[in-house]
């Protein structure tokens, strides 16, 4: 009897102390989500449009924008050649973007 209750004493200490001895797992640290090539075309056409969009002379026009890595592409048509190459010179003032494929037509005069 008394080996039995030892034996339980010493089976209940050891639980007890591995319990409290271990160390609590380590906490999730927070993951930050790579930024992916899509995110950042996206955010480049967002910003090319908002700049376009916000011109006096270019918000009436209508001008695609798409993007593919550093490189946007312009398209659409505009009333003058001035108004094309504002529209470029808006886009590459954009962070980030490094290349302008300016595919913008001029509407022939009526």
């Amino acid at each position: 009897m008394r080996l039995r209750i030892l034996s339980a004493l010493l089976i209940a200490s050891l639980l007890a102390t591995g319990c409290a001895a271990s160390p609590p797992p380590p906490s999730p640290s927070p993951s930050v989500a790579p930024v992916t090539i899509p995110q950042i075309d996206a955010a480049h056409v967002t910003s090319v449009q908002v700049r376009l969009k916000g011109d006096l002379e270019l918000a009436s026009e209508q001008i695609a924008v798409t993007a593919q890595g550093d490189t946007v592409v312009l398209s659409g048509t505009v009333g003058t050649a001035d108004e094309r190459q504002r529209a470029e010179s808006l886009a590459r003032s954009v962070k980030g973007v490094e290349k302008v494929d300016n595919r913008i037509e001029v509407r022939p005069a009526q």
